[in-house]
């Protein structure tokens, strides 16, 4: 009876055990995820911190698995040397009749010509580089209608900046990114030209009223494109954060920039205006159902793949696992490009389109070894399976590479300025670097006739 007694204790005692290991093992599993999720997102946090992207681990490519069997060409000895120039300024002749060592008559003598191409530095030229002009205007009184009348407009100042300084500065600020401190430097030394930070923040509000007829043209243009770009980044406008966004056609090199705004979806509203375009984003929310037509970006999603697949945060089990994902996205992403440097095929693309799709329903399958970032970025294609493939049913890009290159241009400014200051800073400096970079971008040889003249209208 005893012996029972005990056997039957012994296998209460035994059940229970199994039930707390089964526990433990549910809670340690639980716990392992979120480590490994909070590993995940420590890595996150350094690339914003610190910058860079992709991690230490699994070396990737970045279209596909392998490497590519293309050979670059080697580059011919010419193509290091300066071609000749289109126009001489002036032609310097040296002869030579005997030798240098032992005074003998030279024979046979030839000629061999050279260039020499250099800039004129203001500060070394004997000319002023710096231009005063004095103005006397005339004035009188009209006695039938009882006004003062002058030759031209007389200004409130005695002394003002003519339209040279102007158009210099909306280069240096927005095309060179200077800061004010940078730009005070570069026309001291130069021009032996003063000028003060209130001047400049003046010159760049009178600019941005002067430009903004040519940022509405833009603008409209780019929302008359067949498809439009969209990003964003973070913006410093005084003390508060705030994000700057950028729009851009899918043909051509101009570009609309708003800064100092938050990081809503009335934004992006905003940006898209009236425009039928095809909007071509990342995967962020403001984005989603903003476009009667979408194409997501392919690069983002292999980016996130590949970064996954690179962290060292991941057992090796799911690194590989995770590796085979980033490959099977990135082949995808590279037979999108592949497609797009051909002439658009519409029959290609939709037999294309549908090939491209059960792959993408093949790998999108969840799997036990899934860390939560990988089963997001699975979600994510379930999510958005109808805005994959519309680069196959129109002549647009695969990915949102155009609106991140442009954007690039006001992250280095960000970091060399610091941003604006206040929300009509942001304004003006919306308009400016909008044009500037817009026509810098189109045609940077006539950049300056170009601005000049709209600034001078």
């Amino acid at each position: 009876m005893n012996l029972e007694r005990l056997r039957e204790n012994d296998k209460k005692t035994i059940q229970k055990l199994k039930e707390e290991s089964k526990q433990l093992k549910s809670e340690n599993q639980t716990l392992q995820l979120t480590v490994e999720t909070l590993l995940l997102r420590i890595e996150e946090l350094e690339k914003i911190v610190f910058g860079g992207k992709g991690g230490g681990g699994a070396k990737t490519l970045l279209y596909g698995p392998g490497k590519s069997s293309k050979k670059k060409k080697p580059r011919k000895k010419s193509s290091y040397k300066r071609s000749v120039p289109d126009h001489v300024d002036r032609e310097e002749v040296f002869e030579i009749d005997q030798c240098p060592d032992c005074a003998s008559t030279l024979q046979k003598k030839t000629k061999a010509e050279q260039y020499i191409e250099d800039i004129l530095i203001p500060a070394l030229q004997e000319q002023r580089s710096k231009q005063v002009v004095k103005e006397i205007v005339g004035k009188g009184f009209c006695t039938g209608c009882r006004k003062w009348h002058s030759a031209k407009a007389i200004q409130p100042q005695s002394v003002i900046l003519g339209g040279n300084v102007k158009t210099l500065v909306l280069f240096a600020i927005n095309i060179l990114n200077l800061s004010y401190s940078q730009l005070k430097t570069l026309l001291f030394s130069l021009y032996d030209f003063q000028i003060s930070d209130g001047e400049i923040a003046n010159i760049l509000e009178r600019s941005s009223k002067k430009l903004l007829p040519e940022y509405q043209r833009i603008r409209e243009a780019i929302r008359g494109k067949p498809a439009n770009h969209y990003d964003e980044t973070s913006w410093q406008q005084g003390k508060e954060k705030s994000y700057a966004w950028v729009q851009t056609g899918g043909e051509g090199e101009e570009a609309i920039f708003v800064v100092g705004k938050s990081r809503g979806k009335l934004v992006a509203q905003d940006l898209q205006g009236d425009s039928q375009a095809i909007g071509i984003s990342d995967c962020y929310a403001a984005y989603k159902n903003l476009f009667e037509v979408h194409q997501i970006c392919w690069a983002h999603l292999q980016r996130n793949a590949r970064d996954l697949a690179n962290s060292p945060s991941l057992s090796k089990e799911k690194q590989k696992h995770c590796l085979r994902f980033y490959r099977q996205i990135a082949e995808i992403y590279a037979t999108l490009l592949e497609f797009q440097k051909k002439k658009f095929d519409l029959e290609k693309g939709h037999k294309l389109k549908a090939e491209l799709m059960n792959a993408v329903r093949e790998i999108r399958q969840f799997h036990l070894l899934d860390p939560k970032k990988l089963r997001n970025l699975k979600e994510r294609l379930i999510t958005y399976e109808d805005n994959l493939f519309v680069c196959l049913s129109h002549a647009i890009a695969p990915d949102n590479n155009k609106a991140e290159r442009k954007l690039r241009h006001l992250v280095l400014k960000r970091k060399n300025s610091f941003g604006t200051k206040t929300a009509k800073g942001s304004h003006a400096f919306s308009i400016n670097i909008s044009v500037a970079l817009s026509h810098f971008w189109s045609n940077p040889k006539n950049w300056f006739p170009t601005i000049h003249s709209l600034l001078s209208a």
